[in-house]
């Protein structure tokens, strides 16, 4: 199959008379198969400040439910300690990201081993005053403050000073849930996954809002996507040098990465009048 040009903006897949109402993410295929991925994004994308890298998993990793409140679990390290007479509790947290205004002030985060999906033990409480904008990122470390944070950051670091493991099954499921006990998201981890970086070609639509993400061989040929599970890193740089303004936000300047996990279960066959 012909690989779209770079600046595709008459490929007829590009036509679909619809926009998402969230970031989607479609396998395309074609009758020789599948050839790569289409994302499709509810507003219009700065590719021009946008990395991209693609990476797969071994094994295999549980894909996350959306979530149905207004902050989600995006991350967790299950850090487990072994012959270790003094073990750093603070390896093991849990990364909540804000996606609108919220006090979280009672809000329960708490874990649970799949193999036990009901047991449930807290892991945070969070406290009065935990008032929190829109885009934060919040890190929850299972240790104690070890009182040298630095005074300027802009993630919010906490500590749950359990004393204790509190993430040490190998896959478990971690929920937020308000203080009546109703859940605003649960979403299921695993420790260790091995993720491998594929090259890919990334081909954005003329107006931003669509891209093609193919994967490729080392040497460029394509690579038809796996049945597995996949992982999109979307780098948004703030600062790409003269040609462009410095974006800020909270006084900051550094990058941010969205980590889009996703499984290629779902197919989406192209007409013969779609054929990009």
């Amino acid at each position: 199959m012909p690989w779209p040009s770079s600046g595709c903006s008459r490929c007829s897949v590009w036509r679909r008379g619809r926009i998402p109402e969230r970031l989607e993410i479609t396998v395309l295929s074609d009758r020789d198969g599948d050839y790569g991925f289409l994302l499709e994004s509810p507003e219009a994308l700065d590719w021009s400040r946008l990395s991209v890298a693609l990476s797969t998993a071994s094994p295999a990793q549980p894909v996350p439910e959306w979530p149905i409140g207004p902050i989600k679990l995006i991350d967790a390290d299950l850090v487990r300690f072994t012959r270790n007479p003094t073990p750093d509790y603070n390896l093991q947290w849990i990364e909540l990201l804000i996606q609108q205004d919220i006090d979280l002030f009672d809000h329960v985060l708490d874990a649970a081993p799949t193999a036990k999906a009901e047991s449930f033990t807290p892991f945070f409480v969070f406290p009065s005053g935990s008032i929190y904008r829109a885009g934060t990122v919040l890190r929850v470390h299972n240790g104690a403050n070890p009182g040298d944070d630095p005074e300027s950051r802009e993630d919010v670091y906490l500590y749950a000073n359990n004393g204790e493991s509190r993430l040490a099954a190998r896959t478990m499921i971690l929920r937020l849930t308000k203080p009546d006990g109703a859940p605003l998201h649960a979403r299921p981890f695993q420790r260790g996954p091995v993720w491998t970086e594929s090259d890919v070609r990334v081909i954005p639509s003329g107006d931003g809002a669509r891209a093609f993400i193919l994967p490729l061989n080392p040497d460029g040929t394509p690579r038809p996507p796996e049945n597995q599970t996949w992982r999109l890193d979307l780098t948004w740089w703030r600062d790409i040098g003269p040609q462009a303004p410095v974006l800020r936000r909270f006084g900051f300047t550094a990058p941010e990465t969205a980590i889009l996990q996703f499984s290629t279960g779902t197919r989406l066959p192209l007409s013969a009048n779609q054929s990009a």
